[in-house]
């Protein structure tokens, strides 16, 4: 279960330690398949980006691997794979544990034949990974409908089945396995829903309710909330804190609007509204100390961090007093 580390004072956080900054071991060992019969594609060139830093992945023994120090930390690994013809490019996108010594991917890729015409059967076709939890295979499925028929718009079956199976696909390869596809399935699930009561009969005809499209952009914003105040947390370790407080004040706008979906994972608008003065109160404190921007900014930085904690219940664990204490007293100078 997630568990949210909340940002109750300038006090009592840690700061984040040069412990925190290692040069990670990568490993990564990556099968490449082709879809129709799941068997080893040879001789592709496939790159992994982690960080800014490329590197190729050397095929061995019906894989492609890497293994070797990268030094800066990344919460990311985006894989491009150019598999030799007729197979389609793919870009995979895996987020990772920043903070890990030694990270380990071991993905398995799926392509599929470019000349492979999207009709109506292929979109019924790619249907039953989604039933065996076949996630990736569910994507490289309909991603590849989707490059090729994403500017199809006539709201029809077809539309309604490319575009409900894509973001199905993209919820579960966020969610199940680490794709940074969240926001993808959110877009398209939302866009679904604002056509659905104009379509009813044609969504209700594919077996699709609204319910389902509700769920997908649901679970999707969830997880994708978890990533975001858990990039946050990275932010705010890392002394970004103003790039950590703007990060914050944004989910707290989107908390205002649905904050069922972000109490749902352990976070209330309080709570967003602490971490985000205290990273505003941070962020003043930093750049004081740093002589880098001038009074006015600094000012502004204590106003912001005034206004969020002015906002949130005080009680005995957030020490919201003490803060607005503190930045009274900084105000004053």
């Amino acid at each position: 279960m997630f568990k949210v580390i909340m940002l109750f004072s300038i006090i009592i956080v840690q700061l984040f330690s040069n412990s925190l900054l290692h040069a990670a071991s990568l490993k990564i060992s990556c099968s490449l398949r082709e879809i129709e019969l799941d068997r080893f594609v040879e001789g592709a060139k496939l790159v992994v980006n982690a960080g800014g830093e490329a590197m190729d992945l050397n095929e061995k023994t019906g894989r492609y691997e890497f293994a070797g120090d990268i030094g800066a930390q990344v919460d990311k690994l985006v894989f491009t794979i150019d598999p030799p013809k007729p197979f389609n490019t793919r870009e995979i996108r895996l987020r990772v544990n920043r903070y890990s010594k030694t990270i380990n991917a071991n993905p398995k890729i799926y392509v599929l034949d470019e000349s492979t015409e999207v009709t109506h059967r292929f979109l019924n076709s790619g249907f039953c990974h989604f039933g065996r939890g076949e996630y990736e295979k569910a994507l490289a499925h309909y991603d590849f409908a989707f490059r090729k028929k994403g500017a199809y718009q006539d709201i029809d079956d077809f539309y309604i089945k490319l575009n409900t199976y894509y973001a199905r696909a993209l919820h579960n390869v966020c969610t199940n396995l680490s794709y940074d596809t969240c926001s993808q399935a959110i877009t398209l699930a939302k866009g679904l829903l604002e056509l659905y009561d104009g379509h009813t009969s044609k969504f209700r005809r594919l077996g699709i309710s609204r319910n389902n499209l509700e769920e997908i952009a649901k679970d999707s914003t969830k997880a994708e909330n978890i990533m975001l105040y858990s990039e946050m947390q990275t932010l705010f370790r890392q002394g970004e804190y103003v790039a950590a407080a703007e990060l914050t004040a944004g989910m707290l706008e989107e908390a205002s609007k649905d904050p069922k979906t972000f109490y749902a994972i352990g976070l209330s608008p309080d709570r967003l509204g602490v971490d985000a003065g205290v990273s505003y109160l941070k962020a003043s404190d930093k750049a004081e100390k740093e002589g880098s921007v001038s009074r006015e900014q600094i000012v502004n930085y204590l106003n912001s961090a005034k206004e969020h904690l002015s906002k949130v219940k005080p009680d005995e664990k957030n020490r919201v007093r003490e803060n607005l204490a503190i930045i009274q007293e900084k105000l004053k100078k």
